[in-house]
């Protein structure tokens, strides 16, 4: 298991861009952040999280990890990076992921055994799960454990990033204000 330092992380946020340097909106009512705290909806540790959603993208191909992170941090999204699910395990359990992308295929943890280790995890991110070898089995097998979707590699990125927005926005309620 590498150690939390040695994972790496995409923590910049291209200049103009829309999630990390306006105003967030939060709900779909289009309430702005400030407004969301000061009713009590959310607490503000929370707003500021949502103000660049953090990802977490774990596969054990580098090479397709680097390309998804890459694109995903070009788009405004914060993004961590795991090999493995234990590697990825040990990052949701160290900062706040909102939303993970697995590889069903791993060594050590599969992204099916992750999912089943988060099943009662307090905060667990939503979980998208991807394959170059789906069947059946792991589609229902990921459905019955509430992945919010499974994708069969290989997968463009802009239909991924798709998913991503999509799935930010059906579970958090999140959409990015328009820049000023």
């Amino acid at each position: 298991m590498a150690p939390a330092s040695k994972l790496l992380s995409y923590n910049s946020v291209p200049a103009g861009c829309p999630f990390g340097s306006a105003p967030l909106a939060c709900g779909r009512q289009g309430f702005e952040a400030g407004k969301l705290v000061e009713r009590g909806i959310v607490q503000a540790e929370d707003v500021v999280m949502m103000i660049v959603p953090n990802l977490l993208v774990t596969d054990d191909d580098s090479a397709f990890r680097r390309v998804v992170c890459e694109g995903l941090t070009r788009r405004g999204f914060q993004v961590s990076e795991a090999s493995d699910g234990d590697e990825a395990l040990q990052v949701i359990r160290t900062r706040r992921v909102h939303l993970a992308l697995l590889d069903v295929h791993m060594p050590r943890v599969t992204g099916l055994d992750l999912l089943r280790q988060l099943v009662d995890t307090p905060d667990r991110p939503a979980c998208v799960l991807m394959s170059a070898e789906l069947d059946e089995q792991i589609r229902r097998e990921a459905e019955s454990m509430q992945a919010y979707q499974v994708l069969s590699k290989p997968i463009r990125l802009n239909q991924l990033c798709d998913v991503v927005v999509g799935a930010l926005i059906d579970i958090y309620g999140w959409t990015p204000s328009k820049p000023r």
